[in-house]
């Protein structure tokens, strides 16, 4: 079509050519502005897989881990049930629960091994939350009230309150890892005067149970450990 040609076509057919090029244009610009909307919401789309395939991981990491934790707890439960049963056979089952439950939290609060405690509660008292001596010694951990009021008053308990298996062992671990700190780290000198070297006359042979007691069950049970790692 030469320029004559186009200057001789009518001016409404001009307009319809313009309008479809204008058309055309909007149309191409529309399909790229999806073709960018679509490439924004598949990368969006991937990352946001990726974020999913992470947490999931991260999540089956978590509850590996919670088993783990969940599955050691339970061994060294049942590692302090078959140490006090080891002692003494004659410990109620509800009682036993709650001595293993107790040592297990407060030691851990105050960082010592609740094994080594586990053998002073069987020197002590042989696991009778109501052991009561001459000298006022009171439950698992034969706790003198007389000797120990501040940490009394700062717990809030009454005398009789001692008894709970709770608290006598919460507070009898406490007063164990002062003695220990005191003592320079020395646990054999925290022992003498946890249960009164001073005024006991077979208090020598009283801690070398307390220890003995301590070595021959870690060797029980890590024997026993191993012979079940073999069997399974």
């Amino acid at each position: 079509m030469n320029m004559k040609g186009t200057m001789n076509m009518p001016k409404n057919k001009i307009g319809e050519i313009t309008i479809s090029i204008m058309i055309f244009i909007i149309v191409i610009f529309f399909i790229i502005y999806i073709k960018q909307i679509n490439q924004k919401y598949n990368n969006h789309i991937q990352k946001l897989n990726t974020e999913i395939t992470k947490i999931t991981k991260e999540n089956n990491i978590y509850k590996n881990n919670i088993s783990i934790i969940k599955n050691n707890k339970n061994k060294i439960k049942n590692n302090l049930l078959n140490a006090l049963y080891y002692f003494n056979k004659n410990v109620d089952p509800m009682i036993a629960n709650q001595i293993i439950d107790a040592l297990i939290i407060d030691c851990k609060k105050v960082n010592l091994p609740p094994l080594l405690s586990l053998c002073i509660i069987k020197q002590e008292s042989n696991f009778n939350p109501l052991s009561n001596n001459n000298l006022n010694a009171i439950g698992l951990m034969q706790i003198i009230p007389k000797y120990h009021q501040d940490k009394i008053k700062k717990h809030g308990w009454k005398p009789h309150e001692l008894f709970f298996i709770k608290n006598n062992i919460l507070l009898g671990t406490e007063i164990l890892k002062e003695y220990f700190i005191n003592s320079k780290n020395n646990m054999v000198k925290a022992l003498q005067k946890y249960v009164g070297a001073s005024v006991k006359s077979n208090a020598k042979k009283y801690i070398e149970n307390i220890i003995n007691d301590y070595v021959s069950l870690n060797v029980i049970l890590f024997m026993n450990n191993r012979i079940k790692k073999r069997e399974l």
